[in-house]
């Protein structure tokens, strides 16, 4: 029995590793309402594949990228349609948007964790200054696509701006 689980655990693996650098099928499609229907059944499946192997590294950027790239992609942009016509269905929207976003970045944190030795969730735990010292000033591929960044615009509910300047007091981007 023993055997299988190895075999079991070398079959996920090597299927997070597939799943993991197939990112680019979805970015060259020229149909984006089938990526945006076949989106949330790949997503679900790397979070299948997570439960059976938490630390895959590959699998933790994979569901980081594109939970954000869904999530901005679809979610996000229709919570912005939305706000001209109907506000009720924009802020439910704008509310399943940060919670996608902060399941994006906690991936993201577990994928830092699992790039760097140390006990099992130092980076969840970590303030921002923390994972910038845990991750030596170099960027990391787990933090592409502003992960961990969009959390700071989402986590206290407020919805993401459109560009309108007064909206973006606020934001990292914003500056001084």
């Amino acid at each position: 029995m023993h055997a299988a689980c190895s075999i079991k655990k070398l079959a996920i693996n090597k299927l997070g590793d597939t799943l993991a650098q197939g990112g680019s099928t979805y970015a060259s499609d020229d149909d984006p309402q089938l990526v945006r229907e076949a989106l949330p059944f790949a997503l679900k499946l790397i979070e299948s594949l997570l439960e059976e192997s938490p630390r895959h590294r590959g699998l933790l950027l994979a569901a980081a990228g594109g939970f954000t790239q869904y999530t901005y992609a679809f979610v996000q942009q229709d919570a912005d349609e939305a706000e001209d016509h109907d506000l009720q269905a924009a802020a439910a929207l704008h509310d399943r948007a940060r919670r996608l976003y902060l399941r994006a970045r906690d991936y993201g944190l577990r994928g830092l964790d699992a790039a760097h030795e140390g006990p099992p969730g130092i980076c969840a735990r970590a303030g921002g200054g923390a994972r910038r010292r845990l991750e030596g000033g170099r960027p990391a591929p787990v933090l592409d696509g502003g992960v961990v960044g969009r959390r700071d615009r989402h986590e206290e509910g407020r919805p993401r701006s459109r560009g309108r300047p007064a909206d973006r007091r606020g934001s990292p981007e914003a500056g001084p």
